[in-house]
């Protein structure tokens, strides 16, 4: 009995080691096959995606540059604009408040589309009309940056995971939006910032797609940092996108070393920006008059020849870091950003003439929906006690990207909304995705473009310059 027994031991030993195998495989092979599912789902982009980015493409176009030659004037900021370009042009020193990265680039662009500085501003007579073109060209490019951001919109939410309508409604509510429309068809900065941010939150989500460590994941981290930077070098409340950075790679792949890496050199790119700055203007003018000592006897005047020591310039660069730094704090103002998201604030009116207006504010089908969303975000965050979501995490830089206005950060009040914005229509049309099941989502994502279409067309001329409108448009201008 005993010689029986024991090779039955053995028999049930290699079975239990088999199917310990076998199941290992098997799970091993779920695994992978989970794994090629979701790079299929990433890469294998079916024509539903390249027809969505085709009607994104060319109406996104169409929605920043119709009619960009209206109004003919001078809308809100648009004088200090072309100061800041005719500075940078002739080397006339001012003193920003803020970083000065977009700002020197929209002048380099404005040098290689000939400019003459035919603009002198200010100007005493109200309403004055442009006696050319030119000033087309300068607002152009912030138009067209803010068009690439809306194809990029639809590029975030699907490399997060959403379907390919709700990422086309993602592209449609930028495209849509009043405030993002209106900030980008001035000669501004704001097209410039717009896209920045759009790109880094692009090479944050591409970058997850990516092993740690591996040569995929290092270009899309350099990217990151680069566009982090450069958000940062534009505009002191873009160091939400810096924080929210540093969060989701934290989220993403528990590893500290890429938080420090992407704030070192995010901070790197803004003093560059604030040393070109320096280099740039090295001429006296009215505004040097509040520099230190040294720094006002580096600047020469108009007809002199220039002595400044370059060794000095990252000296000086860190005193107007400080002094901007201040400027900053001392023109903005305590707002009530959290009726922003619900549209409970006044307009922003860019320019007025004889009944006629532009204004800044918001799609209210899709603010609304992005305030009702947060609510349910944070609710479920709540109760998970963690984030579990792609919407959720874009929500954290919805709120994150707000939160900055509780220390007194706001310049211009509602049009600082923009970086926030962003952020929550990333975050819709992902939750539109995750909340609800695929019929109710497909309907709720159907009306939501409806309704802000319907809207967008109904307060376009509010938008839109008109300057030769129908009649039946004048009860919508507000007085």
């Amino acid at each position: 009995m005993l010689r029986n027994t024991e090779p039955v031991k053995i028999d049930v030993q290699n079975q239990e080691h088999s199917t310990n195998e076998t199941r290992t495989k098997n799970e091993s092979k779920i695994e992978e096959v989970q794994v090629e599912e979701e790079e299929k789902d990433f890469l294998d982009w079916n024509g539903y995606d390249a027809f969505c980015l085709f009607v994104l493409v060319m109406a996104g176009i169409f929605s920043r540059f119709w009619i960009i030659q209206y109004p003919r004037h001078f809308t809100l900021n648009e004088e200090r604009q072309v100061t800041y370009i005719n500075s940078y042009l002739n080397g006339s020193f001012f003193m920003p408040s803020q970083p000065p990265m977009s700002e020197i680039m929209l002048a380099g662009i404005s040098s290689f589309s000939q400019y003459k500085q035919v603009y002198k501003p200010p100007y005493s007579e109200p309403n004055f009309t442009f006696p050319t073109m030119e000033y087309v060209a300068l607002r152009s490019p912030s138009a067209f940056f803010s068009a690439t951001v809306i194809p990029l919109s639809f590029f975030i939410v699907r490399l997060l995971g959403g379907s390919t309508i709700s990422s086309f409604a993602a592209g449609l509510f930028t495209m849509f939006d009043f405030t993002l429309i209106g900030l980008a068809r001035n000669i501004s900065t704001d097209g410039f910032i717009q896209l920045f941010v759009a790109l880094a939150i692009f090479a944050t989500a591409f970058m997850r797609h990516f092993e740690y460590q591996s040569t995929s994941y290092q270009i899309c981290y350099i990217a990151q940092t680069v566009f982090v930077g450069l958000s940062l070098a534009s505009d002191w409340n873009c160091i939400a996108i810096l924080i929210f950075v540093c969060f989701f790679n934290y989220f993403t792949f528990k590893k500290l070393s890429p938080i420090f890496t992407t704030t070192f050199f995010a901070l790197i790119i803004l003093y560059l920006s604030f040393i070109t700055h320096v280099i740039l203007l090295p001429r006296e003018s009215s505004q040097s008059i509040g520099l230190s000592l040294k720094y006002q006897q580096s600047l020469s005047a108009h007809d002199a020849p220039l002595h400044i020591n370059h060794l000095q310039v990252p000296l000086f660069a860190l005193e107007i870091i400080h002094k901007s730094f201040r400027l900053h704090l001392r023109r903005s103002n305590f707002v009530n950003f959290l009726s922003w998201p619900i549209m409970a604030c006044p307009w922003k009116v860019l320019w007025t003439q004889l009944g006629r207006t532009v204004a800044i504010f918001g799609n209210v089908p899709v603010w609304w929906s992005i305030s009702v969303l947060a609510l349910i975000q944070v609710l479920n965050m709540l109760f998970a006690m963690r984030i579990r979501k792609q919407s959720s995490l874009m929500y954290c830089g919805f709120f994150i990207s707000l939160c900055v206005f509780i220390f007194k950060t706001s310049e211009r009040g509602l049009p600082d909304f923009e970086v926030p914005l962003l952020f929550g229509i990333c975050g819709l049309a992902l939750s539109l995705d995750s909340e609800f099941s695929e019929q109710v989502s497909g309907f709720l994502t159907a009306f939501l473009i409806a309704s802000s279409a319907f809207v967008f067309i109904l307060w376009a001329p509010l938008v839109y310059g008109y300057e030769n409108f129908n009649k039946r448009f004048t009860p919508y201008f507000a007085k």
